[in-house]
C-alpha cells in the first residue's frame, strides 16, 4: 500500500471570479478523486497577464475566497501539461485534469485544447464533468460584464467570494 499513488484531480483556471459553476466542478471532482487541487493559471490570451520564466512551476499559493478550505489551492505559471509533469516526478500523485463543461461549444473548445496538451504530454487524462442543471449558464467573463454595468451578481457567487469582491 505504501507505493500507491495518490488519485489527484486538477482542476486549472483563471477562476476570476470563482463562482458557482466552479464550486460545482469541484464538489463533483471530490467524489470521484482522493485530493482536488484547485490550480490558478495565467492565461496568456487574457489581458493584463503577465508570464514570468523565473516561475515556471508553482508560484505563491493564495487562497481564492469561496473556495472551501478542504481543496489545496496552488498558483502556477507554465503550460498545465509541464505543471502535472512536476507534480507527478515531485509527489507520489495519479493525475488526472478536471475540465468542467457547460454547453456543447465548451466541450469542442476543451478537445481541441486537451489535443495540444496531449501533443506535450501524450500521458496525461482528463475527466470532462457536466455543470448541474441550473448552473450550466454561469460564467466569469459574463459575471464581469454585469458587474462593469454594475449589476448584482451575488445570486452566481459564493457568499465569500461575493463579500471580497
Amino acid at each position: 500500500m505504501r507505493n500507491k499513488k495518490i488519485r489527484v484531480g486538477i482542476y486549472a483556471g483563471s477562476f476570476n471570479p470563482f463562482h458557482l459553476g466552479h464550486l460545482d466542478i469541484l464538489q463533483q471532482a471530490e467524489r470521484l478523486f482522493d485530493k482536488v487541487i484547485l490550480a490558478t493559471g495565467q492565461n496568456p490570451e487574457k489581458v493584463g497577464t503577465i508570464l514570468s520564466k523565473k516561475n515556471t512551476i508553482p508560484l505563491m499559493e493564495t487562497r481564492i475566497q469561496g473556495v472551501p478550505y478542504r481543496f489545496e489551492q496552488v498558483q502556477f505559471n507554465t503550460l498545465l501539461a509541464r505543471y502535472v509533469e512536476h507534480l507527478e516526478q515531485t509527489e507520489n500523485y495519479d493525475i488526472t485534469i478536471i475540465r468542467g463543461i457547460r454547453a456543447e461549444s465548451d466541450l469542442s473548445s476543451e478537445l481541441t485544447q486537451r489535443k495540444y496538451s496531449l501533443e506535450v504530454n501524450k500521458n496525461l487524462k482528463y475527466v470532462f464533468l457536466a455543470s448541474s442543471p441550473g448552473l450550466e449558464h454561469i460564467s466569469s467573463s459574463a459575471i464581469r460584464a454585469l458587474q462593469k454595468f454594475e449589476e448584482d451578481v451575488s445570486d452566481y457567487l459564493p457568499p465569500q467570494t461575493y463579500k471580497d469582491m
